[in-house]
């Protein structure tokens, strides 16, 4: 053999055994650490598995606590909003009786007047007169509820009769014009009304004006019969009273 090459040259023992030793341990070293893998792994997934389902259940109790106090508040807004309504119903309910009994109080009190008028002296030599005159409006159009008293202002009082004329004054088309009570109130099927009465007498009803008529007001001419028979005339300018 030369010296000078250029390779080392080394003997070796041959043993055939050993490598075979060598590549099963490799195999089985790297099996068990496929193993390992696959346990740790499968360890750290189901461990991850549970506290994800954990965590997923407490949110869900946390969102069945929040939807209660969530109910329970929308009832408490309810409540308030109920007790809000009703106290604004009795409110209404309060005030709306104070009107009422104002307004009966105020009637009682003309009707006391009314009486008193009725019953006391005059120095009206007729004694006839006329007390309370209505027209009110409704809730249809050129349709308006009238209502006259016709009264006996005496110390004696007897059987008065006699006629009423009810004439409503106003304009057609720019025109005077003049309507009787008989032209357009169902209620009186004669042109003059008939008056019988001893202390006074109510006359009313509906009225129905035709279009393009503007009332301005009203004359009134009353006329007793008999021996002492007097008339009297009255002018009232058309006041409506809402409803």
């Amino acid at each position: 053999m030369k010296r000078n090459s250029p390779y080392n040259v080394r003997v070796v023992q041959h043993r055939p055994r050993l490598r075979w030793l060598i590549i099963i341990a490799c195999a089985l070293g790297s099996i068990a650490l496929a193993v390992v893998s696959y346990y740790s792994g499968y360890h750290n997934g189901v461990v991850t598995q549970g506290q994800t389902l954990a965590d997923i259940t407490a949110l869900q109790q946390q969102a069945h606590t929040r939807g209660q106090q969530v109910r329970e508040l929308e009832q408490q807004l309810a409540n308030v909003h109920l007790g809000t309504e009703v106290d604004k119903k009795a409110n209404e309910n309060v005030r709306r009786g104070v009107l009422e009994l104002k307004a009966e109080i105020a009637q009682l009190q003309e009707q006391n007047g009314f009486y008193r008028g009725l019953m006391e002296p005059t120095d009206n030599e007729h004694g006839l007169s006329f007390g309370k005159i209505e027209i009110r409006q409704t809730d249809r159009p050129n349709v308006f509820a009238y209502k006259v008293v016709v009264q006996q202002l005496a110390t004696d009082h007897r059987l008065l009769s006699g006629t009423l004329s009810y004439a409503i004054k106003g304009r057609f088309e720019q025109a005077p014009a003049s309507l009787s009570l008989h032209d357009v109130s169902a209620q009186q099927d004669t042109a003059l009304v008939k008056l019988r009465f001893k202390y006074f007498q109510t006359i009313e009803g509906e009225l129905t004006l035709p279009p393009g008529f503007e009332p301005e007001g009203i004359e009134l001419v009353a006329k007793s019969t008999g021996k002492n028979a007097v008339v009297i005339d009255k002018q009232f300018g058309w006041l409506v009273e809402e409803i």
